[in-house]
């Protein structure tokens, strides 16, 4: 017995290795320009998040490490944000962490590539020991395992979300269940397992213990003894698996109170209802063309010029090798052949109907999203089912020479139809060859499978199977090539990034900052290097731009109604460039400080300070503080028709505006009229009022509408300044539509180049600040001619100078804890001290050491009500349900270690 053991070990062991060994030569195959090049799993094209977002989140939290800043709120990001907001707890995220932490920031995008090769071993490894729990031969298991380390899911989304770490949980998970379902007992490991998901990510998590669910239930159905065992032991793995997530509960709980009340992500006007009605509906054509194409590459309607459903990213993900193609024709076709009890044929059938539902029924794919909205990021919950198929169909063709020829023909005149098809998509000779040469490789295939129930000989077979798994090889191998180096890379010696990012003259700039002034301050840039919107994150200096795709509600609603042209090109991410010359909300967001490559800019309230090379640093004059004072309040309902109508700008620098409605004013210190009235001895101005004193003027310029007809690359729209000299403020506003989806850059190589995205054929409204020096505007189309029509063209203005409270002086002390920020203040009046960080729970203030009410103020920030004379304030954050999270979490070890003992003893 112990003989056979040592065997069958020995077996596993050459199979491991063989599969490593095939990935490892793959690996060699897609990265050795990465490996052994300059080039880096950073994107400038498709995906490019990792770039602009992703990268500058590991580096706050490096930064965060090395500064010892173990807050649990970072100022850095954007307007400020939670760290939850973040991957904080992805545990392949930890080297990643470590490498910044040692060798520095600038070092993690070099270890991106090791962190996603590393997945793809651990993928195919843990795919090998699910598969060990059926009876498949070794070659079916090599092969399934190795396509299943290397498939289109891990390849797209490995190096984008970190999505691909689930790749790697789920078949682990897999094995662990199947495992104690086999053993008729609970899996003690399971719930670490399921608590490292959770804890690296609970969108992805949910996705993942949803298929586990389904998966739990299909087994149970097939397993052996009466319904009640069968019931009982359903409901204790999925005990296991809540047992895991209450171990992960300290970053479970957290994270779904910051996704249900803090972030806007899954924020709906319908109902649950509404939306499954809605969602009961197909996609549109082009989401099941590109399906189809995606099961033999996912680079066939192409990358960067990429013509298909959704994103490049967005559009579902299949691509399991062309040999998945060919074997699951063959197992549609022979599955009422099967030998067996009927239950099992019948259960079969309904998973093909359950993997239709989730890919290709929009309810079915929202089901995986919480109902948000359909997607198709869950197509990597089937992939283990992808290769238990690959697996039991080769043998089902090997061992037991059951061969379908109609199945076969079909697959083959789906192969040649799809590559057709692929092959008038794309344009570029490169990917056209591709496309070739992945035709042949699966034609080949369909000739090695089609041979194989006449080849008897066991020499013969072996060398068939090894041709197969050569073809396999051959295969994947493209797929993952084309996927990973035909694109726009980052390079280690691209000195845009390095030099725009990491210039030391910046960095000098900043510590010149820092040894000035001890206060809490922002900076900000009115030029792009690293980032679009987010260098305060890899710099480690405090600014507004930022990325984030979970974004604060409230901060949301404070934008789409006071600057929703803050946003550049996509919806969450917002640049300080696009709102530079909006001085006033400059001033009103506390960046006290500007780094220009201009040695002559003329911003208003903005005077030169000192000069590091090529950068100059320029201090607002009427900032001294990010916090503000006031003594006058309005109703925040003015908001919802200000935009474009309104002079904003003076507006929020002057009053301060407040919740007034019964639903939203009520606080623990009354009702929030009533409370500001009583702090400031005047009632809240009424919408009506504010709408009256702050109404723009319409400045008659008679600008014609402009049309572009494609014969150049921009359209101008001329200025009179004479018409706008005695204005303080200036706006241009204007509906822009165009015939395809354009990327239009404003005054392009001005200082404060502004952009924004036009969808195809719809009509987008946009506002400027206009500079009283400005003589014209000029839209050009990025990456070609412009072609479309400016229409409503119109100038807007104010002549009066913004008056905002100066007779309190406050300060914000910098602790080095972005979680605890405390001050003191100085007021003649009565009033409130309002601070430009978003309205969250989680926020807590103090005045004199007595707690006082943070009231949610402008929409999207916070403000509290102080006295007249000199006062100490703090806001402090702490993580909501954080506490409660470690108690369960806590709670949930000491059951674990209790089963542990009760299963020893048994």
């Amino acid at each position: 017995m112990l003989l056979l053991k040592n065997k069958a070990k020995t077996k596993k062991l050459r199979s491991l290795l063989l599969i490593w060994g095939l990935t490892a030569i793959s690996c060699l195959v897609i990265f050795h320009p990465f490996l052994f090049g300059d080039r880096l799993v950073v994107f400038n094209d498709a995906g490019s998040d990792t770039r602009q977002q992703y990268l500058m989140q590991y580096a706050t939290i490096v930064n965060h490490l090395k500064t010892g800043n173990f807050s649990l709120w970072d100022l850095n990001n954007g307007f400020g944000a939670s760290m939850f907001a973040l991957n904080l707890t992805n545990v392949f995220l930890i080297p990643v962490y470590l490498a910044g932490f040692l060798f520095g920031v600038g070092h993690i995008p070099g270890v991106i590539v090791y962190l996603l090769i590393l997945q793809i071993f651990l993928a195919a490894t843990f795919c090998y020991l699910f598969l060990n729990c059926f009876s498949f031969s070794e070659g079916s298991k090599i092969t399934a395992s190795y396509i299943y380390g290397l498939n289109g899911y891990i390849l797209i989304w490995g190096q984008h979300y970190q999505f691909g770490s689930f790749v790697v949980f789920l078949p682990l998970l897999l094995y662990l269940l199947e495992r104690a379902i086999r053993k008729r007992r609970c899996s003690l490991w399971a719930p670490f397992l399921v608590a490292a998901m959770v804890c690296s990510s609970v969108y992805m998590s949910y996705m993942a213990l949803l298929m586990a669910g389904f998966y739990l239930i299909y087994r149970m159905v097939l397993s052996d003894g009466t319904r009640q065992a069968r019931i009982r032991q359903f409901f204790t793995h999925c005990g296991s698996l809540v047992l895991g997530i209450g171990i992960g509960s300290f970053i479970f709980l957290p994270m779904v109170h910051y996704l249900l009340t803090v972030s806007s992500r899954l924020d709906s006007g319908q109902s649950l209802l509404s939306r499954l009605l809605q969602y009961v509906s197909l996609f549109h054509f082009n989401f099941y063309k590109t399906a189809f194409l995606r099961f033999f590459s996912t680079c066939f309607q192409g990358i960067g010029s990429y013509s298909g459903y959704s994103n490049f990213y967005e559009a579902p993900v299949l691509f399991f090798s062309a040999l998945f193609v060919i074997l699951i024709f063959q197992y549609v076709f022979t599955i009422h052949k099967q030998e067996g009890p009927r239950k099992a044929r019948i259960m079969q059938y309904l998973a093909l109907l359950f993997f239709f539902f989730c890919m290709f029924l929009r309810i079915g794919a929202s089901a995986f999203n919480a109902f948000a909205y359909p997607f198709s990021r869950h197509s990597f919950i089937f992939m283990p089912l992808f290769a238990v198929v690959t697996a039991r169909t080769l043998d089902q063709i090997w061992k037991q020479k059951k061969l379908s020829i109609p199945a076969l023909l079909a697959s083959c005149a789906v192969i040649i139809g799809a590559h057709m098809m692929a092959y008038k998509e794309v344009g570029q000779a490169e990917l056209r060859t591709f496309v070739i040469a992945m035709a042949i490789c699966a034609l080949l295939m369909v000739f090695l499978v089609g041979i194989s129930r006449r080849i008897t000989g066991t020499a013969a077979r072996k060398v068939l199977s090894c041709l197969l798994l050569a073809a396999v090889v051959v295969n994947v191998s493209l797929e993952g090539y084309f996927c990973y180096n035909d694109r726009d890379l980052l390079t280690t010696s691209d000195p845009e990034y390095w030099g725009g990012l990491y210039n030391p003259n910046v960095t000098e700039a900043l510590n010149y900052l820092r040894s000035i002034d001890n206060s809490v301050y922002r900076v900000e840039k009115d030029y792009y290097s690293g980032s679009f919107c987010m260098d305060g994150m890899a710099q480690n200096y405090r600014g507004i731009s930022a990325y984030n795709s979970t974004p604060n509600r409230n901060l949301e609603e404070f934008v789409n109604l006071v600057i929703p042209n803050f946003p550049i090109m996509a919806k969450y991410e917002y640049s300080y460039r696009q709102i530079g010359y909006y001085t006033g909300h400059s001033t009103l967001f506390g960046i006290k400080y500007l780094l220009s490559k201009d040695s002559d800019l003329t911003l208003s309230g903005y005077t030169l300070l000192k000069q590091f090379g090529d950068i100059y640093v320029y201090q607002n004059s009427q900032v001294s503080s990010i916090a503000r004072f006031y003594t006058s309040a309005g109703d925040s309902a003015v908001l919802e028709n200000g935009y474009g109508s309104l002079d904003l700008e003076r507006m929020l620098l002057e009053t301060l505006l407040l919740d007034t409605s019964p639903e939203t004013a009520d606080t623990s210190a009354g009702n929030t009229a009533g409370l500001a009235a009583e702090i400031t001895g005047n009632e809240v101005m009424s919408k009506e009022t504010l709408e009256k004193k702050y109404a723009l003027e319409e400045i008659p310029a008679g600008i014609p509408d402009i049309t572009g007809d494609g014969t150049a690359d921009c359209i101008t729209i001329p200025l009179d300044q004479n018409l706008l000299k005695d204005y303080e403020r200036v706006y241009l506003e204007f509906d822009i539509t165009t015939p395809q989806v354009t990327d239009v850059t404003v005054n392009q190589d001005d200082p404060m180049e502004y952009h924004f995205r036009v969808p195809a054929n719809q009509t987008k409204h946009v506002q400027l600040a206009i500079p009283a020096a400005f003589r014209s505007v000029i839209l050009s189309r990025y990456g070609g001619s412009f072609r479309g029509t400016v229409s409503n063209i119109r100038l807007q203005g104010s002549k009066t100078s913004a008056a905002p409270y100066d007779k309190a002086t406050v300060t914000l002390t910098d602790t080095g804890n972005d979680s605890h920020l405390t001050g003191t203040v100085q007021a003649e009046e009565s009033g409130f001290l309002f601070l430009p960080v978003p309205y969250e729970e989680g926020w807590t203030a103090a005045v004199d050491g007595k707690e006082v009410t943070i009231l949610r103020s402008d929409v999207g920030f916070m403000s509290i009500p102080i006295e007249k004379g000199d006062h100490t304030f703090t806001f402090t954050y702490e993580q909501p349900y954080l506490r409660i999270g470690f108690g369960i979490s806590l709670l949930s070890l000491a059951v674990w270690v209790l089963l542990v003992i009760l299963g020893r003893r048994r």
